[in-house]
């Protein structure tokens, strides 16, 4: 399934929830993956809200610290050739119908 356009609703390792709008994806040469994002932290009592973030190809991302790290991780986002986006860490990501 295509995720350009799509919102995903979404719940992280650490139980937070939150809502993603995936606004482009390159599956050519150079692979990535932009979108705006809220993370609702349940156990830090506050929101985390990002625009125009961007995941290369290789690397991880944490929905809930709103970077990449040693553990705790939501999602990779593989090279051209490989799977291309893999939940880790028990996530959950449910893709919306538009």
């Amino acid at each position: 399934m295509a995720l350009d356009g799509k919102l995903v609703l979404y719940m992280t390792g650490k139980r937070d929830y939150g809502i993603m709008r995936v606004t482009e994806v390159n599956n050519g040469g150079g692979v990535y993956i932009k979108f705006n994002y809220k993370t609702f932290r349940t156990y830090e009592s506050d929101v985390l809200q990002h625009s125009g973030e961007v995941v290369n190809g290789g690397e991880r991302f944490d929905l809930d610290t709103g970077g990449s790290g040693a553990g705790g991780n939501d999602f990779f986002l593989g090279n051209a050739g490989q799977k291309r986006f893999k939940v880790l860490d028990n996530a959950k990501f449910y893709i919306l119908p538009n």
